[in-house]
């Protein structure tokens, strides 16, 4: 088995870093009564995707204000009609 020394390590580093991409992809969703909501976020996969959840503009905190079971996202407070839930997902492509 071979391994790679500093100088292939670092030149591998480097390209994986040039080819990086981050593709990020943003989902809406207003209330329309007040309810307890659960979420499908799309594109959205569990362990390997990036997401923030936003309520009205402002950042929600997992197990305080979310649960996630896959890609279910379940709000623990009801929220009134009219209300913005901001889903962001943050994919790396290579």
């Amino acid at each position: 088995m071979k391994y790679l020394d500093q100088t292939g390590l670092e030149y591998l580093v480097q390209q994986i870093k040039a080819n990086l991409k981050i593709v990020s992809n943003e989902y809406s969703y207003t209330t329309t009564s007040a309810m307890v909501v659960s979420f499908t976020v799309p594109s959205y996969t569990s362990g390997v995707d990036a997401l923030d959840v936003y309520i009205n503009g402002l950042h929600a905190t997992p197990t305080v204000d979310y649960t996630i079971s896959g890609s279910v996202v379940t709000l623990t407070k009801e929220l009134d009609a009219g209300q913005t839930v901001t889903f962001i997902v943050r994919s790396v492509e290579l």
